[in-house]
């Protein structure tokens, strides 16, 4: 049995969910670097340390984000995988830290939706991938 190239792609909700969380991380990478206090209003931006922690983790949200572009415009499954694999791990640690640090319902609600649609469209993914191989 042939698989067609429509059947070996990423399915179009799974790019749009891709896109939303590569969008967000973009908008929250631009904060990190430009407006910090926005994300965390007490923060000393006068400190070296807390400009360092806020600048890498800007530089990680905005290589994800990234990733999470190039994955989807290369319309690979496998690599539209791996990148959710690593972005639904960390929403995973996000949801941790918000959970013990009390960070509000919000954030957790947020982590929540992203790990179930990362996992939902994770499983997916193998799925296309499986199917393709064998065939």
């Amino acid at each position: 049995m042939k698989i067609t190239k429509l059947e070996s792609s990423i399915p179009l909700p799974i790019k749009l969910f891709g896109g939303f969380v590569a969008l967000f991380g973009l908008m929250f990478a631009f904060s990190s670097y430009f407006n910090p206090t926005q994300i965390a209003p007490a923060a000393d931006m006068t400190d070296p340390a807390m400009r360092l922690a806020f600048y890498t983790v800007g530089a990680t949200v905005l290589g994800l984000s990234l990733g999470l572009f190039l994955a989807i415009f290369s319309n690979r499954p496998k690599s539209m995988a791996l990148m959710l694999i690593v972005r639904t791990f960390v929403a995973l640690l996000d949801l941790t830290n918000a959970l013990i640090l009390g960070l509000g319902i919000g954030l957790v609600a947020f982590q929540s939706v992203v790990i179930i649609l990362g996992a939902a469209s994770i499983v997916k993914l193998f799925n296309i991938i499986q199917i393709t191989e064998k065939g």
